[in-house]
Order: C-alpha cells, then structure tokens, then sequence
C-alpha cells in the first residue's frame, strides 16, 4: 500500500539541498492543513497558487536557514497570496515575488536581513512591529502598512523598485537609529 496518511498538523519541509527546490501549486486554502511551513536551508522553494484565484493560508512560514533563505512567491499568471501565520526568520532571507501580491499579514520573529527581490509586490500588515535587521528592495514593491513595519535596520531601496508607507497610524515605519538608503545599482 502506497498510501500516506496527513493529519492536520504536519510541518511541510520544503526542498533539501541546494539548487531549485520544489514549486507547490496551491488549489485550496487547506492544502496545508494547520501545520507550519518549514522552507530548508540552501533551497529555492516555490509556493504559488494553482490557478489566477487567490489564496489565503494560515499557515506559520518558517526560514529554517541560519545562513540563507529564499523563497518565490507565486508566477506571472497566477493568483495573490496571503499568509497570515507568524514568521520565523532565522537567518538571512531572500523573497522573490513573481504574482501581483503576495501578503505576510503574521509578525515576523526574528531580527535577520530581507532581501525584496522579484516584479510583484510584497505587503507587511501586521498588527506588531517587526524587527528586520536591515531591508533591500532590489524590484518590485515592498508595501509596509503598520508603524514599525521596516525594523530597526537601514532600508535601501534600488531605482528599479518602490517602497510605500501607508496605514501606520502614526506614521513611524522605521527606527530612529537607521537610515533610508536610495541607490543604482553598481
């Protein structure tokens, strides 16, 4: 019997190695079930939704790397993606957004490095401040919708991409103590 029994709350580990790891196309807001989504050291993990219908997943997202993470959300043709579980970040990470949108709407946990890579736009609406360590948007947009939503770390923001501030209720998206960085690349 080649079957396999899913309960409701597994951990998906996602890719083992490195190079491209595996592409999960999403159909249903379930297809997780209830467990957290564990994205494995040195891979490049792919979730996007089945078809142009956009998802909602209550799933955690977990960058399992203490070195580098990176992940794509979505594909040119595909539906918006929402997440709205809790963020681990322990190391570095890489965000790749290739549909319209793709929404972390959970607190991220953890004080590492982000990378905004990827056309697509990618939205921070937690209800709690983040604490990223420092921020890149190489492309795209990068959409921070809550006071304290960019850390305490620099933000730099590349002449290919777009950083926009809305929603915070008193307009305080980054620390203080850091810098708002606008570059061309080398």
């Amino acid at each position: 019997d080649n079957s396999a029994v899913l309960q409701p709350a597994n951990i998906f580990l996602l890719g083992l190695g490195s190079g491209a790891g595996p592409t999960v196309k999403v159909g249903h807001e379930m297809a997780f079930g209830l467990g957290s989504i564990s994205f494995q050291p040195q891979s490049a993990s792919t979730i996007q939704s089945s078809d142009v219908v956009s998802r909602t997943l209550a799933n955690e997202l977990i960058f399992a790397s203490t070195a580098f993470n990176q992940v794509t959300f979505g594909s040119a043709d595909t539906g918006d993606l929402t997440f709205t579980g809790n963020v681990t970040v322990n190391g570095d990470w890489s965000v790749a957004v290739e549909n319209g949108t793709t929404t972390l709407s959970g607190s991220i946990i953890g004080t590492e490095p982000l990378t905004k890579l990827g056309p697509g736009t990618l939205v921070f609406n937690s209800a709690t401040p983040n604490l990223l360590e420092s921020t890149t948007i190489t492309n795209g947009t990068l959409d921070v919708q809550q006071d304290g939503g960019l850390g305490i770390g620099n933000v730099t923001v590349f002449d290919s991409a777009t950083l926009k501030l809305e929603l915070g209720a008193a307009n305080d998206y980054i620390s203080d103590t850091a810098s708002l960085l606008l570059s061309s690349p080398a």
